[in-house]
């Protein structure tokens, strides 16, 4: 659980679906506190936009980036985790399956990401290593802020969300995708909470056959060191009944 959704019981809710004989449609997630933060820095619902390096430094400082930050921005921590919920409901797929959308420019690559330092523990930030990135990502800036605006268009956001879709009917229409969608926040009609979504909150958006049109859905803070610990308890505790059952 704690590996998909950090302290969000993600991975319950879909469990729960599966054993009550629910069949599971669709799955959209926003589970990167990193992207998250990131992006509700980079194209807010209200208020100037910060450059992108520095909302990677605010993410940074407040706990929620990997310390191998090159894990967060090629996308693979996250591929990871569609990969865990994508087999969760039935799908045979690796993690080279996962379609992955691209937000930074191609001279940003992903040989430039792996490059980036990591970052030394408890430095909120403010380590060299951490400012190094910073001063390295900031080449990047304009080219990431020009494809944000290319993206949203006037009065919208743009948020990084993973998807996983299933057609029962021909599993080869299945997919798993990581992209970053365009969302306006004054549709009141829009079915996907994530316009709610702050700071370091995580969501899953569940579409079955019992929730055809309103998701069943799991939203609330995922990261930071005291709700992710209670959460690999949380495993443990599970894992234990599971043993004395």
């Amino acid at each position: 659980e704690v590996c998909v959704g950090g302290a969000l019981p993600v991975l319950n809710a879909v469990r729960d679906l599966l054993d009550t004989g629910d069949t599971i449609t669709k799955l959209e997630v926003a589970l990167s506190s990193t992207w998250g933060c990131v992006m509700g820095l980079i194209s807010p619902v209200q208020g100037d936009p910060l450059p992108f390096s520095k909302a990677i430094g605010v993410a940074m400082s407040l706990g929620y980036t990997d310390r191998r930050i090159s894990e967060d921005l090629t996308l693979i921590d996250l591929s990871r985790k569609m990969t865990i919920l994508a087999r969760e409901v039935g799908m045979g797929v690796e993690l080279s399956d996962v379609a992955k959308d691209r937000l930074l420019p191609p001279e940003c690559d992903d040989a430039t990401l792996k490059a980036l330092k990591v970052c030394l523990p408890s430095c909120e930030g403010e380590c060299a290593n951490c400012l190094a990135n910073v001063a390295t990502l900031s080449r990047f800036d304009a080219a990431v802020a020009a494809r944000v605006a290319e993206l949203a268009g006037p009065g919208k956001i743009v948020r990084c969300v993973g998807i996983v879709e299933l057609d029962h009917a021909n599993t080869e229409m299945d997919r798993v995708s990581i992209e970053f969608k365009t969302f306006d926040p004054r549709d009141m009609e829009d079915d996907t909470p994530i316009c709610r979504l702050r700071g370091n909150d995580m969501m899953a958006a569940i579409w079955s056959f019992c929730y055809p049109k309103s998701p069943l859905t799991v939203m609330g803070p995922g990261s930071g060191a005291k709700r992710v610990a209670a959460g690999v308890f949380a495993d443990l505790l599970r894992v234990a009944s599971k043993l004395h059952a």
